[in-house]
C-alpha cells in the first residue's frame, strides 16, 4: 500500500483559514492517532467533537480484559493531544469506551454519556455514539457514529452526518462543511465497521 493513502489529506484552505473552526470525529482506532495529532495541527479548531469509541481497535465491550491496553493507548492519544489548549474538546462515551479513563486522561474534556446539545458560534450541534439513541430535539447538526445504518444526508435545514463516513471540519459564516477522509487502513482497524464502495 502506498504511505499516501495512510496520510490524512488536509485541504490548503483549512490551514490558512483563521474564522471559528470545528472536527467531527468518530470510532478512531488508535493507529492513525499520529495522523489526528497532525490534523488538529494543521486545522487548529477551536472545537473537537469525537463522537465514542476513542481507541476502537480495542472492542472493549467485546473483550472487557482489554482494559489495561485501552488505558495505555488512550494515555497516549491524550498525550498527543495536550499541546492544543485552545481547543475545547467534546467526547461521547461509545460502547467500546472507560468513562473513567477518558474523564482521567482528559480532565479538561467534557464527557458526555447520552445524547447531548452542544451550542457554539457555528450552530446548535445534537451528538450521540448511536444515531438510534438520537431524540426529536432540534439543532442544526446531528453528530454520530458507531456504525452505518444511517448515512450522512441533508434534510430540509439539518444535516445528519456520521463520522464513520468521513471526517467533518464546520467553519466560517456562512457555515461550510468541508469532508476529509479518513486513513485507507482505517476502516479495517475498526473491523471493518464501514465498507468502502468504488
Amino acid at each position: 500500500m502506498n504511505r499516501i493513502f495512510e496520510k490524512i489529506i488536509i485541504p490548503a484552505e483549512l490551514k490558512r483559514d483563521e474564522s471559528i473552526k470545528l472536527v467531527h470525529l468518530t470510532d478512531t482506532p488508535s493507529q492513525i492517532y499520529k495522523e489526528l495529532k497532525r490534523l488538529i495541527e494543521a486545522v487548529n479548531p477551536d472545537y473537537v467533537i469525537h463522537t465514542g469509541d476513542i481507541c476502537d481497535d480495542i472492542k472493549l465491550e467485546r473483550s472487557p480484559k482489554k482494559i489495561d491496553l485501552y488505558e495505555k493507548k488512550i494515555a497516549h492519544f491524550s498525550k498527543l493531544m495536550a499541546s492544543f489548549q485552545n481547543t475545547k474538546f467534546y467526547f461521547v462515551i461509545g460502547n467500546h469506551d472507560n468513562r473513567s479513563t477518558v474523564e482521567k486522561n482528559f480532565p479538561d474534556a467534557e464527557i458526555i454519556d447520552h445524547p447531548s446539545l452542544i451550542e457554539t458560534e457555528l450552530g446548535l450541534f445534537y451528538v450521540a455514539h448511536e444515531f438510534k439513541d438520537m431524540e426529536d430535539v432540534k439543532a442544526d447538526y446531528y453528530l454520530f457514529g458507531h456504525d452505518m445504518t444511517q448515512n450522512s444526508i441533508a434534510l430540509d435545514d439539518k444535516w445528519l452526518l456520521n463520522g464513520l463516513e468521513h471526517i467533518y471540519v464546520f467553519r466560517g459564516n456562512p457555515i461550510q462543511i468541508t469532508t476529509i477522509e479518513y486513513p485507507y487502513s482505517t476502516d479495517s482497524f475498526r473491523q471493518k465497521k464501514t465498507f468502502k464502495t468504488f
